[in-house]
């Protein structure tokens, strides 16, 4: 994800892409700014939620620190029906490596 150097809680932008035959709409908004708690410690961070609503429902939690990155990541997927068909979260495990 490329995130602008001003994040601001409040911030939204849309995207629309055409990738196959398939056509992907997602609404972001940066929710808030927060501490957050993952194996390489606790980090500040902007919390920035995404909604896609086609071609599948999908939401994405990240939350990104600035001079580091994203440092987690929470992705829901759901059928038609709202089912739950998978959720991955990925953390960052250690503090960033300055050599």
């Amino acid at each position: 994800m490329i995130v602008s150097p001003e994040l601001r809680n409040g911030t939204s932008w849309d995207y629309d892409a055409q990738i196959g035959e398939a056509k992907v709409h997602q609404h972001t908004a940066v929710v808030e700014e927060e501490e957050v708690n993952v194996p390489a410690g606790r980090v500040d961070a902007f919390k920035i939620h995404t909604e896609q609503t086609s071609p599948n429902t999908t939401t994405e939690d990240r939350w990104f620190a600035k001079g580091v990155g994203t440092v987690k990541d929470v992705t829901t997927v759901r059928n038609e029906d709202g089912d739950l068909i998978k959720r991955v979260t990925l953390e960052l495990q250690e503090p960033p490596k300055i050599s």
